[in-house]
């Protein structure tokens, strides 16, 4: 990893400093909700440095920000070529089914990124409510004991009937 941008490692290839300032300004604009303009820069940077999976990532949640999922299932795939082990590109991909209500889709991304940090309560979450839509209640419950375990105050927000059906679980 040559660079970061916050608490998130990037590897930019050898791509320099123009890539990084470029990979800064689309990531400060992409977290102030203005995914078009964040867009552009990262564009700019997966044209600098093609072979970056963490360049694409950013690029395919841009898109998934501006609604178009196509071009952003497009990004998605090239970034699991270069690093089938990013967790930010499962994650992100799993996120982009979810936002189309395809949890068929989102399944097998959050089962990946829930293996690839499984201290990740967020991987875990989007996972159990994935088993959850799907009526999969035995892998719902072994998922939320997951989440429990990592983040026991989250307990006290569930809704009634989950504390119910995990009461027998753990």
């Amino acid at each position: 990893m040559s660079g970061y941008s916050g608490n998130n490692q990037v590897d930019l290839k050898g791509g320099g400093d123009e890539v990084l300032g470029l990979f800064e300004c689309g990531y400060r604009l992409s977290a102030s909700d203005e995914p078009q303009p964040a867009l552009d820069y990262f564009a700019q940077a997966v044209a600098l440095i093609p072979d970056s999976s963490d360049m694409w990532e950013r690029l395919g949640t841009c898109f998934r920000d501006t609604g178009n999922f196509e071009r952003a299932d497009l990004c998605y795939q090239r970034a699991t070529q270069l690093d089938e082990s990013n967790f930010f590109v499962a994650f992100h991909w799993g996120l982009s089914w979810m936002d189309r209500r395809n949890v068929q889709e989102a399944l097998p991304l959050f089962r990946k990124a829930a293996d690839l940090k499984p201290e990740n309560v967020f991987a875990h979450k989007h996972l159990a409510e994935c088993y959850r839509v799907l009526k999969m209640s035995r892998e719902w419950q072994a998922e939320m004991k997951k989440v429990l375990a990592l983040e026991p105050s989250l307990w006290h927000k569930l809704p009634e009937s989950f504390k119910r059906a995990l009461q027998g679980a753990i």
